[in-house]
Order: C-alpha cells, then structure tokens, then sequence
C-alpha cells in the first residue's frame, strides 16, 4: 500500500485515526486533482467540479440518461483534504466515534473525491444521499448505463473497504471509459459490411479497378455476403426482370442484411447494450462457418476474416461482463 505524505499521516494522528486502521480496510490512498473543471451547478448555485475527463463523461452520460427520460444531477463532487478534515471533526464534535464516522465517511487524504473522478447523484423526489435512491429509476438506469461511461458504483454491500453501502456513490475510472473506444472501432467495422453489402449487390464493384475488384469479392464472400457475391449487381438484374421472384429475394435478404449491420453499427456507437449482444451473437454464429472454410481451402482472407471475427466476438464477450461487474460489485 502507497504510503500517506508526510500532511496526511500528521492530519491523521491529530484526529486520533490509526495507520492501522488504514492497512487493515485496504484504503487506497487518494491524491487531490491538479486540474478542475465546472461540471455542473446545482440549483443553490453551489459550483460541483470535477477532473476534465470525468466532467466530461459525466455531461454525456447526463445527457443519455435525459433521452432516456431519468433525470440526475450532482450532490456533491470534488472534495479537498481540508473539507474532509472539516467533516470529520464536525462530525465528531457532535459527539460521533471515530467508527460511526469512519463507517460513512473516508478519512482525509482517502476519499475518492479528492481525485475529481467521484461523484454523488441525486434524483427527483428523494433526498441526496439516502438509501432511498437505491429503489429510483435514476439507480435503475446507472446500474444499466454508468460503465459506459466510465462510471462505477464504489461502495456496493459489503464492499471490501468497510463502507456502508452508498447507491449514490460513483467514480469515473479511465480503464472502463475505454472500453468505449473499442465499440467504435467494431461499430464501424459492422458499418463497413452493411456498405459493402449494398455495393456488392447494387454491381459498384465494377468500379473498382480490375487488380483489387476480386479482392473486393472475396473479402464480401468471407464477411457472409454470399448473395452479393454470387449475384454482384442483383438490384440492377431486379431492375432488368422484375418478375424474377427469386432475384427479388435475394435482394431482401441483402437489404435486410445491410439494414441489420448499420443498426447494430449504430447501437455500439451509442453504447447500447442490445447491441453489444447482437455483436456478440452474430458474429459467434459465423465463426464455425469460417472455421469449415478454412478446411476446404486456405487462404489469406478466410483467415484475416476468421481473426477479424474472433476479435470481434472475444471483445463483445469481454465488454459484456465487464459491464455487467461494473454494474453489480462497482
């Protein structure tokens, strides 16, 4: 465990709260931030503040909660080692143990706040920082939403540090924040087979120059477009012979297909879990498919496409759990 700087271990003996104490609960050590910004202002006019990075996600997640019609704001937000100092000895000038405090409250110098990365929430129609928020739409949607934005509950029941459960508790931690990141990356990806799909079967492969157009088709026979591939310009050949039933149901299925791959693009882009699913999913299902390719012939596409894919599948499964322990431990 880091040790505590010269300050904080003399802030803590003139409180009377033991070294040992600290080692036994595990307490991380939590420096001041170097940088604040304005994250919100609350409605007393009180100014909450937070690292730049963690403002910012806090102001995109705020506002994917009010599409979703859930309101939250910030009761509390940045917190100095002096205010905490403040807090304890108010606290226990009132005539609370040192336990009681310690049970609600980090000791100076251990408070996530003092980092600019941990906030508590609040909500319409309950008071900030009671259990009530737990049973509130806006607890719901957190659980569901906050770890992808970087946000996790820091003090579930039972949590490892000796804290009461705090459901209003959370801290924006840039290794879940990246996770985002990596969404994007498969959004496009899943973006791109919806393209090439449309220009398989619209015949726009032929405007691309004769050395790289087989390339091109066999890239969309590996990613499963194989109605493009087999019918490169079906919806001209539609156009040609509209009575062709079977024509016209290959270019369903393409348009379907392609319609299915920029919605699921879209939903990874906004983070939506639904998507994150269907990633998963969709891309599992093809993945003995190409693996039964492979034995019939090897190539540098089929296996690029079944690397690519497994990729894919490996990081949906990851982005998957860690949301959902994000979600419940914090």
């Amino acid at each position: 465990m880091k040790e505590a700087p010269e300050r904080v271990r003399a802030i803590l003996a003139t409180l009377g709260i033991g070294e040992d104490l600290i080692r036994s609960r595990s307490l991380p050590l939590c420096p001041e931030a170097g940088e604040l910004v304005r994250a919100e202002v609350g409605d007393d006019g009180r100014e909450h503040r937070l690292a730049p990075a963690a403002a910012s996600a806090w102001l995109a997640m705020k506002k994917a909660a009010l599409e979703d019609g859930v309101s939250i704001s910030i009761a509390s937000a940045f917190r100095s080692i002096d205010r905490q100092v403040e807090i304890v000895q108010a606290k226990l000038a009132r005539g609370a143990s040192l336990e009681a405090i310690l049970a609600v409250s980090a000791p100076p110098g251990y408070s996530e706040h003092h980092t600019g990365c941990a906030l508590d929430i609040t909500t319409d129609g309950v008071p900030p920082f009671e259990l009530a928020f737990e049973k509130t739409a806006a607890f719901r949607w957190l659980s569901a939403n906050a770890a992808r934005f970087g946000f996790t509950l820091s003090f579930p029941p039972g949590n490892r540090y000796g804290y009461q459960y705090e459901p209003w508790h959370w801290c924006y931690r840039a290794s879940t924040a990246r996770l985002k990141e990596g969404l994007r990356v498969v959004a496009l990806f899943e973006a791109l087979k919806g393209t090439l799909a449309l220009l398989a079967a619209g015949g726009l492969f032929y405007a691309i120059p004769r050395d790289f157009r087989h390339i091109a088709e066999e890239l969309a026979g590996r990613l499963h477009l194989n109605a493009g591939k087999s019918y490169p310009n079906v919806f001209n050949r539609i156009i040609e012979d509209t009575t062709n039933a079977q024509l016209w149901m290959i270019g369903a299925l393409v348009l379907v297909y392609a319609v299915v791959r920029f919605a699921e693009g879209y939903g990874l882009w906004r983070e939506k879990r639904w998507a994150e699913w269907l990633a998963a999913l969709s891309g599992g299902i093809y993945v003995p498919v190409e693996i039964y390719e492979l034995t019939r012939g090897m190539s540098w596409i089929k296996l690029c496409a079944l690397a690519l894919n497994l990729c894919v599948v490996a990081y949906m499964c990851y982005v998957l759990r860690r949301t959902r322990t994000s979600s419940r431990r914090g």
